[in-house]
């Protein structure tokens, strides 16, 4: 397996990822994780963390494919 272990912690779990990237730039995706997570518990704080976790990938989700379809369409109009 290519790349190196790094720790992580997101939404207070901590375990090690494998990853070609550099440790600043998984550190940079990791506040923004928990940044969304803990945005969404503030606001509702009744849901349940599998809940929140879920509200967050949907949101990462939606907006890496809204990016895609963006990139795409300034590719297309070339």
């Amino acid at each position: 397996m290519a790349g190196h272990s790094v720790r992580v912690c997101i939404n207070n779990v901590e375990f090690n990822i494998r990853t070609d990237e550099n440790d600043e730039y998984v550190k940079l995706i990791v506040n923004e994780i928990n940044g969304q997570i803990e945005k969404i518990r503030l606001a509702n704080p009744g849901l349940s963390t599998a809940i929140i976790n879920s509200l967050v990938m949907m949101d990462l989700c939606d907006r890496a494919h809204k990016a895609e379809k963006k990139a795409q369409n300034i590719e297309d109009s070339k």
